[in-house]
């Protein structure tokens, strides 16, 4: 039997008196791309803390095969770095030669669409190179599962758009592995291969929506013109009520 990339398995969270998790349980294989989807305060960040060490469940279990990397909804680049030194500044951190920090990641510059920008600095960068810098950074200090907390929540719409459609192809490319966090219903169709939906406080799983099956042998990129976007859609506005 293969075992799943990531597991959790039954765990609880309450800050005080309030409970947040209640009995969630789900999993990510390898070269998925899940998406916990909710109301805002449901819990999901808890969630994302509780697997990378941040915070401890109050009860249940995780499992992951390999290294965690989390990448937040800023992209916390350094502004006194470089675009090269910020991407490699793991690396660094964990005792890595600085050659050998940037002869690992310069080859992905151009996978992440950064080529030419490795000695610019942030202030010279837009909004959507700073969120693939940062999607980098994570990428290469751990390659294993990627933890992402609303990416893209902090660019503009077209951006947006260009950075969804832009992670479609890396992640096909790459074979990433990845849970993903977003309260925007669209953008959850569009990118992933599962989605579970989320309740309210207490947090527990209402739905797992499987959409490859849902949209048969279509790429991705092409989702938002089928039909089925719209009843899927549709589906989970109701499971939120």
């Amino acid at each position: 039997m293969t075992e799943h990339k990531l597991e959790v398995n039954r765990i609880r969270k309450q800050f005080g008196e309030k409970e947040i998790l209640s009995d969630i349980s789900f999993y990510v294989d390898e070269g998925e791309l899940v998406t916990l989807l909710g109301p805002s305060g449901c819990g999901k960040s808890t969630i994302m803390n509780i697997l990378t060490g941040i915070l401890e469940a109050d009860a249940g279990g995780i499992r992951v095969e390999g290294k965690v990397g989390y990448m937040q909804q800023k992209d916390l680049l350094l502004p006194w770095k470089t675009c090269m030194e910020n991407v490699i500044l793991p690396d660094l951190l964990a005792g890595t030669a600085k050659a050998e920090a940037e002869n690992r990641a310069a080859p992905f510059f151009t996978k992440f669409q950064l080529e030419g920008y490795e000695r610019r600095y942030p202030n010279e960068m837009s909004g959507g190179m700073r969120q693939r810098a940062s999607l980098l950074r994570t990428f290469l200090s751990s390659g294993d599962v990627l933890l992402l907390d609303e990416p893209f929540g902090a660019v503009d719409s077209i951006t947006r758009g260009s950075l969804q459609q832009w992670l479609i192809g890396v992640s096909r490319e790459l074979g990433l592995t990845i849970l993903l966090i977003t309260h925007d219903i669209e953008e959850a169709i569009l990118l992933s291969d599962r989605i579970l939906v989320l309740s309210d406080k207490p947090s527990r799983i209402r739905d797992e929506v499987m959409l490859t099956p849902a949209f048969g042998d279509g790429k991705k990129e092409a989702r938002q013109f089928d039909p089925v976007f719209l009843e899927l859609k549709k589906r989970i506005l109701e499971d939120l009520k």
